[in-house]
């Protein structure tokens, strides 16, 4: 089914372990038979994810009208645009958080209500159930300079051996070299995106400037190209290679592009850096000049996992949240479950295809454990709903095996819900997707022509949400990652 309309939204993940026991869908892994395929459900394909379940006979392929959901309808990525005004970017967040306005749309009646996140416990029954991602952010952003003088913007997309371990994420030839050396789980490197980097060359050492143009002797060594990314090693003044501490130390909160060119052309003050003399390559980008030492706070969720650090942007809906506002929702009645999704650089990147199903979908790393997938069987079962926080949630939730029918139910077994299923998904929502796992959403508003607009496209009918952008946008909510937010129940 990799040529037909439809196929593009099928890319739900590649592989999944052990949820499902429908092993008679054709994806093949050192003899077991995973319960996804990639994109192609005739066809067997490498496996990227643990896969718990034993041998299995040899596949059959399921018909058409049983295929899971995640065909999308036909979209002209031109119906997903509308004109926002420049003053509407947000910044920076509310404060206090639970102050951000809040839009709810009901589906069932079609209306809507303007009210703020302070709210939520009011809106939410008590037995709903809200669904957090606990990625953590790292601070990913690099300004890494040159003995010349020359500096380049970078951005750290994750470590090679994770990249390694979940089948994806590094280029054949990168991947390949890694193998032959043996480099698995030890392997220190990690993939790097320069701009400007055509210069660079192996074996180089770049040094590291912090956001406050301080230097504290830690650098990136090239070892190899992959791709448009370099394979690097972090290295510390202090001799170490703990890329996580240099990062903490040198690296740089990854806001969107968006928010630092508004913060620039609006006269927000920024953090000072080192001059532009000696950063030629970006004294021209205004957005270089946008940093603020508060993002660190800001752009992190209160419930972030520090042990499941690998984001390079934020799941900007979890921002509104704090911790009294969590225990409000707790004493309410509202359930919690957590999932972990790393959100990647390709949520950056603009659709640039004439229809959305070919846009070649990023990838993404994600992981629902078991105590999740229990609590997810059990609200499923009690017919309550589950909300998730933000498009993130969302979408790793809808990565995961059909549970929606009795009979799916009854597939997870006995063994599943002591395994965790992790992997990557390409799975794009959009308009004609059929949500399995998802109830409501709170979500931030969208970029214009892009994916997570779509996403939210496929909860709202697209002349709908057209129409509640417009009236948000003549309420002068505040947009973007930082901005107000909207409920869909």
């Amino acid at each position: 089914m990799s040529g037909d309309r439809g196929g593009r939204g099928q890319e739900r993940v590649q592989g999944i372990a052990g949820l499902d026991a429908c092993a008679a869908r054709g994806h093949q892994t050192n003899g077991h038979s995973c319960p996804r395929a990639a994109h192609d459900w005739n066809r067997a394909t490498p496996c990227t994810l643990s896969c718990p379940l034993p041998p299995s006979p040899a596949p059959v392929p399921r018909p058409e009208s049983e295929r899971a959901p995640g065909t999308i309808a036909p979209l002209r990525v031109s119906e997903l645009d509308y004109h926002l005004p420049a003053r509407l970017i947000a910044t920076s967040p509310a404060e206090p958080r639970e102050s951000a306005r809040l839009l709810v749309v009901d589906r069932a009646s079609r209306t809507i209500a303007h009210r703020r996140i302070g709210d939520l416990p009011q809106l939410l029954r008590s037995d709903d159930t809200l669904v957090f991602n606990t990625t953590t952010v790292l601070a990913a952003r690099l300004i890494a300079r040159r003995s010349s003088g020359r500096c380049f913007e970078g951005l750290a997309l994750g470590p090679v051996a994770r990249m390694l371990a979940h089948g994806s994420g590094l280029g054949e030839e990168a991947a390949m070299g890694a193998e032959r050396a043996g480099a698995h789980s030890a392997d220190p490197r990690w993939r790097v995106l320069f701009r400007g980097s055509s210069r660079l060359h192996v074996g180089e050492r770049i040094e590291l400037v912090a956001a406050d143009g301080t230097t504290h002797g830690d650098c990136v060594e090239l070892s190899s190209r992959d791709g448009e990314a370099w394979l690097v090693e972090f290295v510390g003044g202090d001799g170490t290679r703990d890329a996580r501490a240099i990062l903490d130390r040198s690296g740089r909160v990854p806001l969107p592009p968006y928010i630092r060119r508004a913060r620039a052309e609006s006269g927000v003050p920024s953090n000072a850096q080192v001059s532009a003399d000696d950063e030629p390559a970006i004294a021209s980008a205004a957005s270089a000049q946008a940093d603020d030492p508060r993002d660190r706070r800001w752009y992190q969720t209160v419930f972030a996992d520090p042990s499941q650090a690998g984001s390079v942007a934020a799941p900007t809906a979890g921002l509104h949240f704090t911790p009294e506002l969590l225990r409000s929702l707790a004493a309410r009645g509202v359930g919690r479950i957590d999932v972990t999704l790393h959100v990647g650089m390709g949520t950056f990147k603009p659709v640039a295809s004439e229809t959305l199903e070919d846009h070649p979908m990023h990838a993404e790393w994600f992981e629902v454990g078991a105590a999740a997938q229990q609590a997810l069987l059990a609200r499923k079962a009690a017919g309550t709903r589950v909300i998730a926080v933000g498009t993130t949630s969302a979408r790793a939730l809808e990565s995961l095996p059909d549970v929606s029918s009795g009979s799916s139910l009854e597939a997870f077994g006995d063994a599943a819900p002591h395994q965790p299923i992790f992997g990557e998904t390409r799975l794009l929502i959009a308009p004609g997707h059929r949500w399995q796992h998802v109830d409501g959403l709170l979500t931030n508003f969208h970029l214009p022509r892009s994916t997570l607009l779509a996403l939210v496209a496929g909860l709202i009918d697209l002349p709908w949400l057209k129409e509640i952008y417009r009236e948000a946008i003549e309420r002068e909510y505040r947009f973007y990652s930082y901005g107000d937010a909207m409920l869909v129940l």
